[in-house]
């Protein structure tokens, strides 16, 4: 969330265990601890002026649990008033439901506990649907959104409907649609249950929403809602050797990293930054990376919006079907040409600014070359693509709205 919403909520409530950690007004902070012991256990940095940032220091956990109710009542008066949008989503990382509450002014209530261990992740989802609910009760907006990456953090926003009357809907990512984890029966039971008990599913694309209608027959009111194009980074640009293109990864086996290596040698005169954490990468083909070719590592969001606006043109490519990534959004809000696999979906969204490529080494070593080559032009036509997904959005935004107050 921006420093502007950060301000305009005085405190953006998050935590692992219901204690009191967020970003708070000063003031308020040392109003409310004054003379009390808690204080001691806290961790207090101060991001913004006039705001402090706390969270809780693990050694006094127990003592902070204690004090969670307390803390939450605090966060109650303090927050977004009564009667408000909710989002809820699990996760650290910067994510696109960020801009999103930007721009409809939705309080963002986000848990950030990540463990993925097999033996640990069922634990995490009990724990957090119960924090979710338990939230989602003391806050009682009159809308919630629910981030539908899984069932589990849905299931809560469907928990809080059934129980107070108030509409939900979903923010549905592809994972639950083609991932085969989430459509084992029981998974995809619990998946059908929220598809139906939401007042809307709003999906990101026309293919996925083609998948649940007419291919996976899926049960509620789906619906087409981009996401939303995220603002120019405020990040100073860092100073990159040109021609260079970032390339955003995760090293996920639907990525074609081998034939990104391969494009890169041979194109030497183009400099590659490769995101995200090059552990997954299998050391052979790590290896097998040319002289032009770096490995930035997992970038924290500073240093990524920096990468990103140095380049001359982003990246991102992916064998998965209608598949737009987050790096196809973050281009078009840092207005930088966009290099992405061919597909309808693809064709159909970017119309200007960006490059298509198949996923082998010739096809993507040209769209490289031509991307840097056309880079002013393709510049231009991304900002006019951006306003043209504005527009669109606002439409797309309306039309959930009329689908909520039915």
């Amino acid at each position: 969330m921006s420093e502007a919403l950060y301000r305009n909520r005085k405190f953006a409530y998050h935590s692992q265990a219901l204690a009191s950690c967020g970003l708070v007004d000063r003031d308020l902070f040392h109003k409310f601890y004054a003379g009390k012991e808690l204080v001691h256990s806290l961790i207090v940095e101060e991001p913004f002026e006039g705001c402090l940032f706390v969270r809780d220091d693990r050694r006094q956990r127990r003592a902070l649990n204690r004090q969670a109710r307390t803390c939450l009542s605090f966060v109650g008066d303090n927050v977004a008033p009564e009667g408000g949008m909710a989002y809820i989503r699990w996760g650290a990382n910067r994510n696109p439901a960020d801009a999103l509450c930007e721009r409809i002014g939705a309080e963002l209530i986000c848990l950030r506990w990540q463990s993925k261990h097999p033996l640990t992740v069922p634990v995490r989802y009990v724990i957090q649907y119960i924090q979710t609910v338990f939230i989602l009760l003391l806050r009682r907006p009159a809308m919630v959104i629910g981030q539908h990456t899984h069932p589990f953090c849905s299931l809560a926003a469907l928990t809080y409907s059934k129980l107070t009357g108030r509409p939900f809907m979903t923010d549905c990512h592809n994972a639950p649609f083609v991932e085969r984890i989430w459509n084992l029966p029981a998974l995809n039971w619990l998946n059908r249950l929220v598809y139906r008990g939401a007042a809307v599913n709003a999906v990101h694309n026309e293919g996925i929403l083609r998948l649940a209608k007419e291919d996976l027959k899926l049960p509620g009111m789906f619906t087409v809602l981009h996401c939303v194009i995220p603002p120019v980074p405020k990040v100073a640009p860092h100073s990159l050797p040109s021609p260079s293109v970032l390339v955003v990864c995760s090293y996920y086996s639907d990525e074609p990293i081998k034939a990104v290596l391969e494009a890169a040698a041979a194109t030497p005169e183009i400099h590659y930054y490769m995101t995200g954490n090059v552990r997954r990468l299998d050391p052979a083909v790590r290896e097998t990376a040319p002289r032009n070719v770096t490995f930035t590592g997992f970038l924290s969001t500073e240093e990524y919006d920096a990468y990103l606006l140095g380049a001359d043109a982003a990246m991102a490519l992916s064998s998965r079907e209608n598949l737009l990534m987050a790096a196809c959004h973050e281009a078009i809000g840092a207005g930088k040409p966009f290099i992405v696999t061919d597909g309808p979906v693809a064709r159909s969204y970017l119309r200007r600014g960006a490059v298509f490529a198949e996923n082998d080494a010739d096809a993507i070593a040209a769209g490289v070359r031509r991307a840097v080559a056309s880079r002013a032009e393709l510049a231009e036509e991304m900002r006019s693509l951006r306003r043209e997904l504005d527009e669109l959005w606002w439409k797309q935004w309306q039309d959930v709205q009329r689908r909520l107050a039915r």
